[in-house]
């Protein structure tokens, strides 16, 4: 059994495994090249990577091409199922087919034109029934509706609707190109609106263990999975201390760089479930209305700790930052 410091290295290399993974799911690859970026030999890789990503490297790997596939299908309909077999590295359109019908239930075609809403019902109540079980952190989570429960599907970014008469001030919506940025991140993975605030006290103690006050320094907040299609179990919630140029990651802290590039940004100071409602509608109503979607980067919170005690603690309610969604011309 390894001691606690060789499990803290444990988990930052194969985060290090995964983030070359999810940056190459298009590409071939393989058990031992991802042992190699995380520094193992493959056998002991292979034992390491369950225990860290709940899951075999192949299913993990077959997993996260499907969920990417789902989830272009229904962001850009211009894309042939071969095209997005191609982006999601299967060798051919009938690969992917087969995959995805025995995952999602149906083949890539009928979940565009509909197929999707029954599957993600499932998953969505899968998430509620946690909620119910666990008592979270906060009181809502991104990817929650409206109180009525009432969903609809957005078919362009497959999330979750519960919009009515919600609308966001045009003076707090910029399109910036904003700069690659280097963050040292702690990750968790479960059910979203639990682990929240674990993730930001894990955060804030590592970075006082190495003499960092991060209190005013930028932090990014990012919810790595849809859970639309993404079951509880699975979905991954990411924070990272945004470093200075030539600063190292904090010990036990894993590094990578936040993607730059053509962003809308939209500014915050709300509660929780207003954060939820302005996610949604930037993404369902003010990208398509102003030609925009989606990049492949994900989007992603940049905030400062001084500015909301609620990670910390539970005195005040509201988030204060900025909304950042990756976009390209539609």
């Amino acid at each position: 059994m390894p001691v606690a410091h060789e499990l803290v290295s444990y988990y930052a290399r194969v985060n290090r495994a995964i983030d070359h993974v999810e940056a190459h799911l298009e590409d071939r690859l393989s058990l031992a090249s991802a042992a190699q970026v995380a520094c193992f030999a493959p056998t002991h890789f292979h034992k390491v990577f369950g225990v860290v990503a709940g899951a075999r490297f192949g299913d993990y790997l077959r997993w996260r091409r499907l969920e990417r596939a789902a989830a272009l299908l229904l962001s850009d309909l211009d894309l042939s199922v071969l095209d997005v077999a191609v982006a999601c590295g299967f060798g051919s359109g009938e690969a992917l087919t087969r995959a995805f019908r025995l995952h999602f239930g149906c083949p890539p075609s009928a979940w565009r034109r509909g197929g999707h809403v029954a599957y993600r019902r499932g998953v969505l109540r899968q998430h509620l029934e946690v909620r119910t079980e666990v008592r979270p952190l906060w009181a809502t989570a991104p990817w929650m509706a409206d109180e009525t429960r009432e969903r609809t599907f957005a078919t362009g970014i497959g999330m979750p609707l519960g919009l009515a008469q919600f609308a966001i001030a045009g003076e707090r919506i910029q399109l910036e190109r904003r700069p690659a940025q280097r963050i040292a991140y702690c990750r968790l993975t479960g059910p979203y609106g639990l682990h929240v605030r674990v993730l930001w006290q894990r955060l804030h103690a590592w970075c006082e263990g190495q003499g960092i006050d991060m209190r005013e320094r930028a932090c990014i907040a990012t919810w790595l999975d849809n859970p639309s299609l993404t079951p509880a179990a699975r979905c991954r919630h990411e924070i990272g201390l945004v470093l200075h140029e030539g600063e190292a990651a904090p010990v036990g802290l894993v590094e990578r760089t936040v993607q730059g590039g053509l962003h809308v940004v939209c500014t915050l100071d709300g509660t929780v479930a207003e954060a939820s409602l302005s996610w949604r509608w930037l993404l369902a109503e003010w990208l398509p209305a102003n030609g925009l979607a989606s990049a492949t980067a994900r989007p992603y919170e940049q905030v400062r700790v001084a500015d909301n005690p609620c990670f910390l603690d539970a005195r005040d309610p509201r988030v204060r930052g900025e909304l950042c969604i990756p976009v390209r011309p539609r």
